[in-house]
């Protein structure tokens, strides 16, 4: 096991004693555990039995989480995803919540602890607490028109292409991130965009179009002609 994975992960058992030691498994590791709800006044709400898998090329890919013992319906509607694993929200959305600064025990607090507190509410009230978003690649469209001011599928799917590079771009057009610096020296050859991978990227517009093809592009979009 990595060294930092290591650390990070006896920082995560420091708050969280129920989760148990990580164990090698195809493709990361895994750990199987409780993990305790608890509010602001120390009252134990619920108690989730979960699964935590994390993979090699963390923090680059993000972990996932399942929860194991029943307690959530495993339905779309519960926010659980088709393998089971909690749809904790869209992965960009993520990384700007964990404002890029990645670690373990800061995604079970401020992404984890949350979605498990919203199913506490939900089964005993039968909604959730606040706005409760799409599932899925509606879900996932709708967070990017809020992150981006876009209106339409169409343009987070173009804005998406140009992004992972599904759209050749003139190397000496102002690149379109609205930098003013030319492409070629701006997202050209990045391997980033908003500090995010490019491949959270890619597997997001992969997710969108297989989902729905009918929202397939209509409208292509138009480069800008190249400049000298």
């Amino acid at each position: 096991m990595l060294e930092y994975i290591r650390n990070e992960w006896e920082n995560v058992k420091s708050s969280y004693e129920k989760l148990g030691d990580l164990e090698s498994v195809k493709g990361g590791w895994e750990s199987e555990g409780e993990i305790k709800i608890i509010d602001s006044e120390r009252v134990l709400w619920k108690t989730f039995s979960v699964k935590i898998y994390i993979p090699f090329n963390y923090p680059k890919t993000l972990p996932s989480i399942s929860e194991t013992g029943n307690a959530i319906p495993k339905e779309e509607d519960w926010h659980v995803n088709h393998d089971g694993s909690c749809c904790v929200g869209p992965n960009t959305k993520i990384y700007r919540k964990l404002n890029h600064n990645i670690t373990l025990k800061r995604w079970l607090d401020i992404v984890v602890l949350p979605y498990l507190f919203d199913q506490v509410h939900k089964l005993e009230n039968g909604f959730y607490i606040g706005k409760e978003h799409s599932h899925g690649k509606n879900g996932l469209v709708n967070d990017y028109k809020e992150w981006w001011q876009l209106d339409s599928d169409n343009e987070v799917i173009n804005k998406l292409e140009l992004i992972t590079k599904k759209i050749k771009y003139p190397r000496n057009s102002p690149c379109f991130c609205g930098s003013n610096n030319k492409y070629k020296r701006c997202h050209l050859f990045a391997k980033t965009f908003s500090n995010i991978p490019i491949e959270i990227f890619k597997d997001d517009l992969t997710m969108i179009l297989s989902e729905s093809a009918t929202i397939r592009i209509t409208n292509r979009f138009k480069a800008p002609r190249a400049q000298a």
